[in-house]
């Protein structure tokens, strides 16, 4: 088990700084303890998302929710160069001294009014995944005004002002919107639904987290992750990895890493597709495995669908060979189910956000099976 509470240390860098040992609060259980090698990649998709035949694009990226859950995509909207001219910025950012960045470390009782937070300590977290890291996030309650959110936001960051962080993070985010658009237009198409089923529930009264994510340099990078194993409680998230990797996907049981491509964004299916799918996307487990010698840096962008929006699945993808997996719920329902559970004292255990729905689990007419192998077998984890 963790030893949470002991050896607090005030910030995950300062560790990466001539430091030999990790405190017990930051160790990972043998249990939770990363069996593979960053360099194990995995024959994850790759999707050519400017690809000119719609219906083949479709079935490519329909396909690649379905068996995977995750899949990268090139030749899309982004500007690769923009990321990481922010990037740089960011760095800076976490190499500021810890008095610094504390101003904006999140405080949960004032969350409705934050729109920036950091966190540097992830062993008093038990509501999100991160371990050996330090993070930066931008909070957008809606997509309105986002240019004036954007200057607030950075002029928190920076409060000497930063041109370069502040343009290239509208940018980023205008364009990341519309790959979002793009992918789930297809997705839903792929399930025989309008082009805006998901979109239309998504933008532009959906919250969105633009998060940067810092993994210092580890002396024992066996014995903690950066990321323990979790799902994403929202629809949809874009992922920019560096260089280095460290990002793994769990298939059928089996870890595989996800080897990084200079031009490619990651695309992970979160809970909330899952859900509104009957499950036919899947909500892909990942972890971050952290490396030895250097700090890497990874940008995610996610997507929540707005808070009122209902999650059940639409009739047509109910049938026989489907049946209907989960009772309705809204948005909002299923994270606070998600928020009592992670709050349940079952922390890391918690982190596949799909586990909060036991209760909302519909086993077909007359079945007694065992509900734990149902899940399994129907993959609702």
């Amino acid at each position: 088990m963790f030893a949470r509470g002991e050896d607090v240390t005030p910030s995950v860098l300062e560790l990466a700084h001539g430091n030999e040992e990790i405190p017990s609060s930051l160790l990972v259980s043998d249990k939770f303890r990363p069996n593979t090698k960053l360099e194990e990649w995995g024959a994850i998709p790759v999707i050519d998302i400017s690809y000119k035949e719609r219906d083949v694009l479709r079935k490519m990226i329909g396909d690649a929710a379905r068996d995977w859950g995750v899949f990268q995509v090139i030749n899309h909207n982004l500007s690769i160069p923009e990321i990481l001219l922010v990037a740089e910025e960011v760095k800076s950012f976490f190499h500021l001294p810890f008095e610094h960045k504390l101003k904006l470390e999140l405080n949960p009782f004032k969350f409705a009014d934050t729109e920036v937070y950091y966190t540097g300590d992830n062993s008093k977290q038990d509501l999100h995944s991160l371990h050996w890291a330090e993070s930066l996030v931008c909070l957008r309650k809606s997509w309105c005004n986002l240019k004036e959110k954007v200057t607030r936001s950075s002029d928190l960051i920076f409060p000497g002002g930063n041109e370069t962080f502040r343009s290239g993070t509208n940018e980023i985010l205008m364009d990341c919107r519309g790959l979002t658009v793009e992918v789930l237009h297809l997705l839903a198409e792929y399930l025989g639904l309008e082009s805006g089923f998901f979109s239309d529930r998504c933008f532009p009264d959906g919250m969105s987290f633009f998060r940067w994510n810092y993994y210092p340099s580890c002396p024992f990078p066996s014995a903690t992750l950066g990321a323990h194993a979790h799902t994403d409680p929202n629809l949809l998230t874009i992922l920019y990895q560096d260089k280095l990797g460290g990002l793994q996907v769990k298939k059928d049981d089996v870890w595989y890493g996800v080897k990084p491509m200079k031009e490619a964004l990651i695309i992970n299916i979160g809970d909330c597709l899952h859900i509104f799918s009957n499950a036919i996307f899947h909500a892909v487990v990942h972890q971050v495995l952290v490396n030895e010698k250097a700090h890497r840096l990874s940008l995610a962008v996610i997507y929540y669908l707005d808070h009122d929006a209902d999650m059940t699945a639409p009739d047509v993808l109910v049938n026989d060979e489907h049946p209907r997996k989960f009772k309705s719920l809204s948005a909002e329902m299923y994270w606070r189910l998600v928020f009592e559970e992670r709050t349940g004292k079952k922390y890391p255990e918690s982190l596949s956000g799909l586990e909060a729905l036991r209760d909302h689990i519909l086993l077909p007419e007359g079945n007694i099976c065992n509900m734990d192998v149902f899940m399994i077998q129907y993959s609702v984890f």
